[in-house]
C-alpha cells in the first residue's frame, strides 16, 4: 500500500528539544480572518463566530470581496464561498498542557492535550505521542495494535446484549494487547462506553492504556478553559459553559488520556478532525520499517454513528484498512450491514441497490433530530447514502481482499468481538510481510492458535514469510504455548536442532523453575533431533537429564 505519508519517522529526543519548544514550533491554531455573513444572520460569519470575534484589519473591505446573491445573501460555496483554506490563517497554538477533570482527583485521570490546525502534519502528531507523551519508559510506548472506534450516537436504542458484547470484547482485546485506542474523544454514545471500558481495565500500578481522542476544537464544550501556554501547568476542565449553550458542542470524555483538538477556524461545526485523524491512521498503518518504526496492525470498529462515522469508514476502506461492523449498534453501522447483505444476496445493479439503501436510510433516520446536520436533514441523508454506496463500491472492486467483517452479538457462533477482530487482522495483514510477524504475535497473545491454523490452511497467510521466526519461537516456548510451537514447526519448516542451541536450552531452563512443560514439547513432538546425531546430542542429553 503505497503512500506519500509512508516515510521514516524522525525522532527528536527530549534532551535536544523540550516539549514546550516542540509544541510552539510545530503545532498551530486556525483563526478566521474573513468575515462572510450568513444569509439569515448578518452578524454571524459562516465560520460560526460573530463579527466581534474576528480579528480583522477591515471587515468592510473583506466582506466587499464577496459578491451578494440577488436575495442579499452571501455564497458559502464555489470560488467566492467560505473555506478553511481561503478564510483562515495559522497562528501559534495557545492551548496545550495537562488537564484534570472536575470531580476526579486521581492522577490517572489527567490527560495531555494540544490545539492544532487542521492542516498539521500527522508526522508531528505521531512524534509528539511517541517521543513526549508516551515515551520509551511508558508501558505502551510501542503498541502492537492500534484500534479506532467510531460512532457517537445515543446508546438508548441499542440492545443491552450488544452493548455488553462490545464492552466485554473490547476489554479482552485491550487486556490481551499492548494497544493504542483512537476515538472521537467526546462523552457521548459508544465513545463514552469505550472510556468506561478503559477505566475498568486500568490497574493502579500500571500506566494507563493510551486512549487518544481526535476532536474538533470549535465543537468542544468549555474549550476556553483549556487556553494555556505553560506546559507544566495543570488546567481544570469543567465541561459546563452556560454562555455557549446556543452553540452546538460536546464535552470531552474524562477517561481519555490524550486529546488532539483540531482547529479549522469554525465554531459549532463538527468533523474538522476527521481528515487529520484519517491521515494519522494511514501514517501509523503504513510506516516504513526503520530504527524507530511503529508499524502495527490496525482495525476500526464501526458502532452506530452517522455521517462522521461512515466518512471515517469510507477512508479506511480506501486505504485498504480493516473494519469490523457491529451489527445491532444502530445508525450507519446497521445501514452498512443492510447494504452489505443486499449486495451479497443479489449482486444488484448499482442503481437498484442505491434505491434500497435510500429507503432504509429514510427508515433509520426517521426520528433523527435536525441538529444532527449543519446543512439540513435532506442533504445529511444524501451524504450518508453516498458514503454507504461508496463503501460498497470499494468492496466490490476489492472482492478478493476481505476488508469488512460483520460482528453479530446475537449469534452465539460469532465467537466474540475479539475473534472477529483477530480473524480480520490475520486475513488482512497475513499477506504483508512487514506486518505478518505482528499479526502472528497478536494471535499468540490472545492464545488463538485455532485462528492462525485456519488462516494457514486456507492459504491466506504463509508462515514461511515470517522474518522473526526465531524470536516468535522463543515467545511461544517461554510462554509455554505448545500449540504455537507445533504450528511453527509444521508450517514454517523450522530446523529445531539448529534452533535449540546449547545457549537456547540454558535460557529455557533458567526461565522457569518448573521448566518441564516447554521441554516436554520438544520430547513429545518427536522432533528431528536424534541421539545418534552427535552434532545435536546436547539436545537429547539435556532433555533426558531434566525430564
Amino acid at each position: 500500500m503505497a503512500s506519500s505519508l509512508a516515510r521514516p519517522l524522525t525522532i527528536i529526543s527530549t534532551n535536544q528539544e523540550d516539549l514546550e519548544t516542540f509544541l510552539r514550533r510545530f503545532d498551530k491554531r486556525s483563526e478566521c480572518i474573513q468575515f462572510i455573513p450568513q444569509s439569515d444572520d448578518p452578524n454571524q460569519c459562516f465560520c460560526g463566530r460573530i463579527k466581534q470575534n474576528h480579528a480583522l484589519p477591515s471587515v468592510t473591505r473583506l466582506t466587499q470581496r464577496f459578491r451578494k446573491r440577488s436575495d442579499g445573501s452571501f455564497p458559502n460555496d464555489g470560488p467566492l464561498g467560505w473555506s478553511t483554506e481561503k478564510c483562515t490563517t495559522n497562528l501559534p497554538t495557545d492551548a496545550f498542557g495537562t488537564m484534570g477533570f472536575a470531580g476526579r482527583t486521581a492522577s490517572k485521570s489527567l490527560a495531555k492535550y494540544v490545539r492544532v490546525s487542521s492542516n498539521t502534519d500527522p508526522q508531528r502528531i505521531l512524534e509528539l505521542l511517541y517521543t513526549y507523551w508516551i515515551p520509551e519508559k511508558h508501558q505502551y510506548h510501542k503498541p502492537n495494535l492500534v484500534i479506532s472506534v467510531t460512532g457517537d450516537t445515543s446508546l438508548i436504542d441499542v440492545a443491552s446484549r450488544v452493548r455488553k458484547a462490545f464492552s466485554e470484547g473490547l476489554e479482552r482485546i485491550i487486556v490481551q494487547s499492548n494497544a493504542w485506542v483512537l476515538t472521537g474523544g467526546y462523552q457521548a454514545g459508544f465513545t463514552k462506553l469505550v472510556g468506561h471500558v478503559l477505566k475498568s481495565c486500568q490497574k493502579a500500578d500500571e500506566d494507563p492504556v493510551p486512549c487518544i481522542g481526535f476532536c474538533t476544537w470549535g465543537y468542544t464544550r468549555s474549550k476556553q478553559g483549556l487556553v494555556n501556554t505553560d506546559v507544566q501547568a495543570k488546567v481544570r476542565y469543567t465541561p459546563i459553559d452556560h454562555a455557549a449553550r446556543d452553540v452546538p458542542s460536546q464535552p470531552l470524555d474524562s477517561n481519555h488520556t490524550h486529546f488532539i483538538l483540531v482547529d479549522d477556524g469554525t465554531e459549532g461545526h463538527s468533523m474538522a478532525e476527521l481528515d487529520l485523524r484519517n491521515k494519522f491512521i494511514e501514517l501509523v498503518a503504513t510506516q516504513i520499517p526503520g530504527d524507530h518504526d511503529i508499524t502495527v496492525p490496525f482495525v476500526t470498529f464501526l458502532v452506530g454513528g452517522w455521517l462522521r462515522a461512515i466518512k471515517h469508514v469510507e477512508q479506511m476502506l480506501q486505504k485498504e484498512l480493516p473494519v469490523v461492523v457491529v451489527k445491532g449498534s444502530g445508525g450507519v453501522a446497521d445501514l452498512l450491514v443492510f447494504a452489505l447483505n443486499s449486495n451479497k444476496r443479489n449482486k444488484r445493479m448499482k442503481r437498484e441497490l442505491a434505491e434500497e439503501v435510500i429507503k432504509q436510510t429514510e427508515k433509520e433516520l426517521a426520528d433523527l433530530v435536525e441538529a444532527e446536520s449543519d446543512r439540513g436533514k435532506t442533504e445529511f441523508k444524501s451524504d450518508i447514502v453516498k458514503c454507504v454506496m461508496s463503501c460498497i463500491e470499494k468492496l466490490r472492486r476489492k472482492e478478493n481482499k476481505p476488508l469488512v467483517q460483520v460482528y453479530d452479538a446475537c449469534v452465539e457462533e460469532s465467537g466474540g468481538l475479539d475473534f472477529a477482530a483477530l480473524n480480520l487482522i490475520m486475513t488482512t495483514y497475513g499477506v504483508k510481510r512487514s506486518q505478518l510477524d505482528q499479526a502472528v504475535r497478536l494471535a499468540m497473545q490472545w492464545n488463538r492458535p485455532d485462528i492462525l491454523r485456519e488462516e494457514i490452511i486456507s492459504e491466506r497467510i504463509e508462515l514461511r514469510n515470517l522474518t522473526t521466526w526465531d524470536s516468535l519461537m522463543d515467545e511461544a516456548m517461554l510462554a509455554e504455548k505448545p500449540e504455537f510451537v507445533v504450528l511453527f514447526l509444521d508450517y514454517a519448516v523450522v530446523d529445531i536442532a539448529e534452533y535449540l542451541s546449547e545457549e537456547k536450552l540454558v535460557m529455557l531452563y533458567n526461565h522457569n523453575d518448573q521448566h518441564t512443560k516447554t521441554l516436554r514439547v520438544i520430547r513429545d513432538l518427536q522432533l528431528e533431533v536424534r541421539a545418534s546425531d552427535s552434532c545435536h546430542s546436547h539436545v537429547h542429553g539435556f532433555c533426558a537429564l531434566v525430564l
